[in-house]
């Protein structure tokens, strides 16, 4: 099939309409290009096709820089020069404002800040580890959309160390890969990460049970990499897909590595949670707390506040601030993140964020909001309507559809109105973005 590809849709694939207006999705072909492609999925309501051919490349086509590219899971859009890539994020946010709230944001500064590095940026990776087709333990991904297993040497992506680190796992470990459909295997997937501020990694093994050789690998490890300060087990024989357990085991190293991000110095264990991208994120944190105008007559909530390091960026600023988190673990290391800094106006609640519109006696005027993809239930945007304290909102989303549908019901009424919009580039090469926006509490009437 011949088709004209007329746009790009959110997971990076060619949209376009057959001789019947069925709409089609090509993989690979990009907007104004005529590709030739071959059909590979039929429904109802659409078709998609995996391009064959450009007849006609777009003058944004690049070639992509790995090799694995279109076959491995891991990036969207490395076929796509890094401007055009800007371009089409922040055609995303424009459209789905557009779409969802009604609202054009020609009628606003809106921009995006690109990444400082469009290759290397991730600070963490995480690799199944498996047999190939020829039967050699392989480290890799998986292709989009599926589990088929792609054998890996290399993830541009990635902390160039943290690669080093894989590619001798790789050669050596040696160990008996784990095999999806019997259940059978010892190693199962690997995690690196980089620490912010500290240039030293932190190295999870997936096992199915913790043995001599596995304890052997971990030593050789240690011994190999002067950089890797911290290497744990995580022991998990469960047939499901979920990567981790609850069960994590110091083999070598540190139980947490000290470093640093944002100006605020952390503890990194096994579990915590961080933006991939280091430099980025810390842009993003430094324009919301900017963008928040916060004096110290003043108190901030961060809701869905994970480690606190934004909270503690917020209560340098404030009178105070509270930070809700449900996860537990998160909350722990948020105190003691705001301890070793000696922020002492700021106190963090383990709970449902819904629960923070039940304390009474609170002075919040300004609220921070970083909900998962799926954005605030109708419950919290209510309250947040509802109670005429909260005088501003900073938004930051990592999905522009929630968050045109969520920024809609707080302007719908008029309680609120939009004052900024800024997106962030934290994951060059792939169609995600972070935006960041400001909602100010409509003056009474």
């Amino acid at each position: 099939m011949k088709f004209e590809i007329r746009d790009l849709n959110s997971q990076g694939q060619g949209v376009t309409v057959d001789a019947d207006g069925k709409v089609c999705f090509v993989n690979g072909a990009l907007p104004g290009e005529k590709v030739s492609a071959k059909l590979l999925q039929s429904k109802r309501n659409y078709s998609v096709y995996d391009m064959i051919t450009a007849l006609s490349p777009s003058p944004n086509r690049t070639k992509p820089a790995c090799v694995h590219f279109g076959d491995c899971g891991g990036c969207d859009l490395q076929h796509l020069s890094y401007a055009a890539q800007l371009q089409y994020k922040t055609d995303l946010v424009r459209n789905a404002f557009l779409k969802i709230a009604k609202i054009n944001l020609n009628d606003f500064d809106y921009r995006i800040t690109a990444s400082k590095s469009e290759f290397s940026y991730r600070n963490k990776l995480q690799m199944p580890y498996r047999k190939d087709k020829k039967g050699r333990n392989r480290l890799g991904m998986y292709r989009k959309n599926s589990h088929h297993f792609v054998p890996i040497d290399k993830c541009l992506i990635h902390n160039s160390v943290g690669e080093e680190i894989l590619k001798w796992i790789a050669d050596k470990a040696k160990l008996k890969a784990f095999n999806e459909k019997t259940g059978r295997g010892l190693l199962r997937n690997i995690q690196i990460r980089a620490v912010p501020g500290s240039k030293t990694f932190l190295l999870i093994l997936v096992v199915t049970e913790l043995t001599h050789a596995v304890q052997i690998l971990a030593g050789k490890l240690f011994k190999q990499f002067p950089k890797l300060e911290s290497i744990y087990a995580n022991i998990n024989s469960d047939r499901k897909n979920r990567i981790f357990s609850d069960s994590f085991h110091l083999l070598k190293g540190k139980k947490t590595i000290a470093g640093q991000h944002s100006g605020i110095d952390i503890e990194v264990g096994p579990s915590t949670f961080l933006q991939v991208n280091d430099a980025g994120a810390s842009e993003l944190y430094e324009y919301a707390i900017e963008l928040a105008e916060l004096s110290k007559d003043q108190s901030a909530a961060d809701l869905y506040c994970g480690i606190g390091i934004l909270s503690c960026r917020i209560a340098q600023k404030a009178k105070s601030c509270i930070g809700f988190e449900l996860n537990n673990e998160s909350i722990e290391a948020a105190k003691v993140i705001a301890s070793n800094n000696q922020v002492d106006n700021i106190e963090f609640v383990a709970s449902d964020v819904f629960e923070y519109f039940s304390l009474v006696g609170r002075s919040e005027s300004t609220l921070f909001l970083d909900p998962p993809r799926k954005g605030c239930s109708p419950e919290i945007i209510e309250k947040l309507c509802s109670n005429k304290q909260y005088e501003r909102l900073i938004y930051i989303s990592c999905d522009p559809g929630t968050l045109a549908r969520d920024l809609d019901l707080l302007c719908r009424g008029g309680e609120f109105h939009l004052h900024s919009v800024h997106s962030f580039d934290l994951f060059p090469q792939t169609t995600h973005v972070e935006t960041v926006l400001r909602l100010d509490r409509a003056p009474s009437s």
